[in-house]
């Protein structure tokens, strides 16, 4: 049987898990599962009617094709490039005619309330001032980060193990004695709880493992 042609996705990372990503801090990522589950039993999928998820696959989805068309994120082999927050300048006067002449700037390479291309604030009402726009509106072509998708598999968010905790790329609070999954749960709640996905709910979600493949920073900023 042929192997299936590598699929390549859009993922989006705020500014603080970027850097934790091109530090090499950050190999994981939650995802909610939409819709969750239904019907649960000993953690697998007894009802094949009530979600699109085969009894099969089980908790763990590795080099398995269909879970291509399941899994938003796809499966071991298959890329996600990173969508962050960002800007596009100008090369010369005025906006050139192919938008990816411009230079891009990232806003999780410095201080995030900076105006784009060292604009100083008091350039803040300037029309022609770079602005800020969101990741989820990153273009393919101005994307600086690949990862490969090493390993996804399901599992309910409170199953996180203090390994993962911190291969989420979280850090640890001095104040939880080193403990990483006090900042995970935070975090977590920081994005999820807003959706009804916090973390007492303890939501079904996807685990996917990466590797960079495209994007880490040079190893004197590792330390960020």
């Amino acid at each position: 049987m042929a192997a299936a042609a590598r699929a390549e996705r859009p993922v989006l990372f705020s500014g603080e898990m970027v850097q934790a990503i091109r530090a090499g801090r950050k190999t994981q990522t939650r995802r909610v599962m939409k819709p969750q589950p239904k019907g649960v039993v000993g953690k697998t999928w007894p009802d094949p009617d009530s979600w699109a998820w085969p009894s099969s696959l089980a908790r763990t989805m590795v080099d398995i094709n269909e879970a291509r068309s399941l899994s938003p994120y796809g499966c071991r082999g298959d890329r996600l490039w990173v969508r962050e927050t960002f800007a596009l300048l100008w090369p010369g006067e005025g906006p050139p005619e192919n938008a990816q002449e411009n230079r891009v700037e990232y806003r999780a390479d410095g201080d995030p309330s900076r105006f784009p291309g060292e604009w100083p604030p008091e350039s803040a009402k300037d029309a022609e001032r770079p602005r800020w726009r969101p990741g989820i509106f990153m273009p393919r072509w101005a994307s600086r980060i690949v990862l490969e998708v090493t390993r996804v598999r399901i599992e309910q968010v409170q199953e996180i193990s203090e390994q993962d905790a911190a291969a989420e790329g979280v850090r640890p609070l001095q104040m939880d004695r080193g403990s990483y999954l006090p900042s995970f749960e935070g975090l977590w709640d920081t994005i999820n709880a807003p959706r009804g996905y916090g973390w007492s709910t303890n939501p079904w979600v996807f685990v996917i493992e990466y590797r960079v493949i495209q994007g880490l920073a040079p190893a004197a900023s590792h330390s960020v």
